[in-house]
């Protein structure tokens, strides 16, 4: 058995690749992915509480149609978190840059002033 296969039996998946279960873990387990959606996140935190819930059931509805609980948790861990340990920065995410410098990732940010 290849150690692709073993690895793809190991998570569980089928021998279909493009089983939604499969395209979503792909997906949201991507670095790219990854960065795109705490982002999204991120910027979400600035909204009124009522405009970031009808935002965040928007962002559900696109990600994860068949299982909307593993990311309504996402959301609601890391809105948790920017207000716990990043509730001063008050800058919103406009633009990021991702490469890699010596062989290690690096990731530049723009952002903008948020005026409430």
């Amino acid at each position: 058995m290849s150690r692709k296969h073993k690895k793809r039996k190991k998570r569980g998946f089928s021998g279909n690749p493009s089983s939604p279960k499969e395209r979503l873990f792909k997906r949201i387990t991507s670095y790219e992915f990854a960065l795109q959606f705490s982002i999204l996140v991120w910027n979400l935190s600035f909204f009124p509480p009522e405009e970031q819930a009808d935002q965040t059931q928007r962002l559900i509805r696109q990600l994860a149609k068949d299982k909307p609980d593993e990311i309504t948790a996402m959301i609601g861990m890391l809105l948790h978190r920017k207000a716990a340990y990043f509730s001063k920065y008050q800058r919103a995410i406009v633009d990021y840059t991702l490469s890699s410098v010596a062989g290690q990732r690096r990731l530049t940010v723009a952002s903008a002033d948020i005026r409430l």
